[in-house]
């Protein structure tokens, strides 16, 4: 089939259809821009799905005491003191907003006598959970994808956006590839948002969806734009044999529960409880989610790990209530469908990235250094610090989706010339091909 190559123009592109982005092409629609999206999958669709358990807002809903004062507290302590503070500022104080905002929508969470019931979370000193149930981040992406279709958002799925175009300092556009239909795509754009997610994918086993392989920083970075906090990764465990149970979802309240509320136990490739002789009379219980997989790494890269090269969980002890409770009830089905007893054979745990924490350096408008480009989501890597927990990355990406898109509407109106991709960019870009 002969390659063809399509031409298109926009005010707004919005590049990765998550949250972020999905949110982004919303907000910059509403703003009066022309706006298209180009997404890996359908759009909308990436990592936000995998948001479970909630994201964070502080409404004091659940607890009076709480405001987004102490949210914010709670973020710059948990980064490790490394956060753009100016950006924490902002998100967590406009996310209550945007959340009766998403509401208007339709945004289906969980409300009681007119308030929303929010539930706690490690590391949160309220609870602050806005949730639908376990399966929050579907909710919003059907309310994001219900909006985009009311306002007739233009959207090119199936595409890899693979450079970004500049003319002179500024960005003009990018150009792509549609693996469906095989056929190139030339964007001319006065501004473009990336909101590509984190490298998940990249790694063999973990939760992350398959289109999260990072190639958002790598546009950024080829454009000129400057990165932040690239060595920062949240890391979570997750199962890597026996293999019927390794799945694309977040292992970590499974693991932490049944340890810190039953007698599961960790044990390395030796058969040692490595964890009771650092900590002799509490063993596993009672530690934090990243620091427990600090402790797992560790373990493995001093050459103690398992077959797998990972750490054995033992559920051996663990009373049979807990097959039936909701938080844990999923993985012992998984397993029984299997074949498998979860009583006498352990689970083997490595660590994987459930989210990247560094990437493209924005400002508080979701800027980058380059005039017309501008990031949100997990693809940006200046708010979160050193470590982005529970209830955050969906938090974050909503309001930095609606706040690039805000300012990238009001800078591509004021441009009078449309964008311009020169035929040396398009040779340049045959070359690359």
């Amino acid at each position: 089939m002969a390659l063809t190559t399509k031409d298109l123009t926009c005010d707004v592109l919005v590049v990765g259809s998550g949250a972020a982005g999905a949110m982004a092409a919303i907000k910059a629609q509403l703003a009066g821009a022309d706006v298209l999206v180009a997404t890996k999958g359908p759009y909308p669709s990436g990592n936000s799905t995998k948001a479970l358990a909630g994201y964070a807002a502080a409404f004091g809903h659940s607890d009076q005491r709480d405001t987004p004062d102490i949210h914010f507290g709670d973020v710059v302590r948990n980064g490790v003191g490394l956060c753009n503070q100016k950006l924490v500022k902002v998100w967590t104080r406009a996310i209550c907003d945007l959340t009766e905002e998403m509401r208007g929508w339709g945004l289906d969470v969980i409300r009681q006598d007119g308030k929303y019931v929010q539930v706690p979370w490690e590391g949160h000193m309220y609870p602050r959970m806005v949730n639908h149930n376990r399966v929050t981040g579907k909710y919003v992406m059907k309310c994001l994808g219900e909006k985009s279709a009311a306002l007739g958002i233009r959207s090119l799925p199936h595409t890899v956006v693979g450079g970004l175009f500049r003319d002179e300092d500024a960005i003009s556009g990018a150009w792509g590839f549609d693996y469906r239909n095989l056929q190139y795509v030339v964007i001319r754009a006065k501004s473009v948002i990336l909101t590509t997610g984190g490298i998940g994918a990249m790694y063999p086993v973990g939760d992350n969806v398959s289109t999260a392989t990072g190639e958002g920083f790598a546009l950024a970075f080829d454009a000129g734009a400057e990165m932040t906090g690239m060595e920062f990764s949240h890391f979570l465990p997750t199962v890597v044999s026996p293999k019927p149970l390794v799945a694309r979802f977040a292992y970590i309240p499974f693991v932490n529960g049944l340890i810190n509320q039953s007698e599961a136990k960790l044990y390395n490739g030796r058969n040692e409880r490595f964890l009771a002789r650092r900590f002799p009379e509490t063993a596993e219980k009672r530690i934090k989610a990243e620091d427990l997989v600090r402790y797992m790494g560790e373990e493995i890269f001093a050459g103690r790990g398992g077959k797998n090269g990972g750490i054995y969980l033992d559920l051996a002890d663990v009373p049979a209530t807990f097959e039936s409770d909701p938080t844990y009830a999923r993985v012992w089905q998984l397993a029984a469908r299997a074949g498998i007893d979860l009583r006498k054979e352990r689970m083997e745990l490595i660590p994987y990235p459930h989210d990247h924490v560094g990437g493209i350096r924005i400002d508080e408008l979701g800027r980058t250094n380059v005039p017309g480009l501008y990031a949100a989501g997990e693809s940006t890597g200046s708010s979160h610090g050193a470590s982005r927990f529970g209830g955050s990355a969906l938090s974050d990406a909503l309001v930095f989706g609606a706040i690039a898109a805000q300012d990238a509407a009001v800078y591509a109106a004021a441009m009078d010339a449309a964008p311009r991709v020169t035929k040396a960019d398009v040779t340049a870009l045959a070359e690359t091909i």
